[in-house]
């Protein structure tokens, strides 16, 4: 691998651990983390991990405030609180069943963060112990 390929993972991989140690930060703190739901479910999107492979995300915020996604027709959903620790305990085996990755914080103007399920459970059992 050329140096400045492993350069560039070595950046990417630290603005997702910035990003999902920032996002469980701010949802611990809040015992909230945001998505978007209608009578038909929760948004779902693909999106690709590392440019190749095609994925579905459950876009969710750490506020409500953050909630931006001009560029995709939401009109159907609405905004809806859910209980960080409930996530935590029983969405987390419903995801990762469902093979889903999740969105932190998406918006139109940063790259889409995307993290397994697993790693966004790693990081909130990290918080909790420290």
């Amino acid at each position: 691998m050329p140096k400045s390929a492993a350069k560039k993972t070595t950046k990417l991989s630290d603005i997702i651990g910035k990003r999902l140690k920032t996002f469980v930060t701010r949802c611990t703190k809040n015992n909230t983390l945001w998505g978007l739901h209608s009578t038909s479910g929760w948004l779902i999107l693909s999106t690709t991990l590392d440019d190749q492979t095609e994925i579905s995300a459950l876009p969710v915020w750490s506020s409500k405030e953050a909630i931006h996604l001009n560029n995709i027709d939401t009109k159907a959903y609405l905004p809806t609180p859910i209980v960080f620790g409930e996530f935590m305990k029983v969405w987390t085996a419903d995801l990762a069943n469902d093979h889903l990755h999740v969105g932190l914080d998406w918006d139109d103007k940063e790259p889409h963060i995307t993290v397994n399920i697993i790693d966004l459970e790693r990081e909130f059992l990290k918080q909790r112990k420290d």
